[in-house]
């Protein structure tokens, strides 16, 4: 009966230890699928703020010319003063064309 006894509390922890492993595996594939939702939410939500900080940059801030430096569309008593300004900077107008172009926020 003793032997028995023994046989079946051997037979009882090697059921509860296999079911206790299951049960770790479980929650260890339940923890790494949690892990991948919430990276998953956050890599959206940054996605979300890029998208945003993207088109709020392409509303506030347009590449416009300098409408000071169009003759056409400068006023008649600043044309002599931009015919000034154009002889006096042509040189490094051609260096730094990038002088001609700045960014407005509207």
């Amino acid at each position: 009966m003793f032997y028995l006894d023994k046989q079946l509390d051997i037979l009882a922890k090697r059921e509860s230890s296999i079911k206790s492993r299951e049960r770790a595996v479980v929650e260890r594939e339940m923890r790494v699928i949690e892990k991948e939702r919430k990276l998953s939410k956050a890599k959206q939500e940054f996605e979300e703020l890029k998208m945003g900080w993207k088109l709020s940059q392409e509303s506030f801030c347009r590449k416009k010319q300098n409408p000071l430096l169009i003759p056409a569309m400068t006023p008649g008593p600043m044309r002599s003063n931009l015919k000034t300004f154009i002889a006096v900077h042509a040189p490094f107008a051609v260096q730094y064309s990038r002088v001609l172009w700045h960014y407005t926020v509207i």
